[in-house]
């Protein structure tokens, strides 16, 4: 299985009535930066899994790939570790950070003023 990141894509329904027809040879979460994708292997296809808007399913750690797969009916697939690298799979958000800081600021004097 190549690693390159230009794999067309299959949908997330797509891959379930996929998975239902048994055509499936293999499946691979493969390692990123920061994150997992799931290759899916059709015949001589490699596709990788996308979410709903098409884009490229990421997935922060092999055990939410598990419960993925799992939810889906697949029991079993291969891990490739070999471009892997820890990190964050989105960035940090600085302005949520913010709000969620005020809303428990706000939550703290309201309980404290009851």
């Amino acid at each position: 299985m190549t690693t390159t990141s230009a794999f067309p894509t299959v949908l997330e329904s797509t891959l379930r009535d996929v998975i239902a027809t048994g055509v499936i040879e293999g499946l691979t979460a493969v390692g990123r930066s920061g994150h997992f994708v799931i290759v899916v292997r059709i015949g001589s296809i490699d596709m990788q899994v996308a979410g709903t808007r098409g884009k490229p399913r990421a997935f922060a750690s092999v055990a939410s790939v598990v419960t993925f797969l799992t939810r889906m009916g697949v029991r079993k697939f291969q891990v490739d570790a070999t471009e892997f690298k820890p990190g964050r799979v989105r960035g940090p958000r600085p302005d949520r950070t913010e709000a969620m800081r005020r809303a428990t600021t706000q939550a703290t004097k309201k309980s404290k003023d009851r």
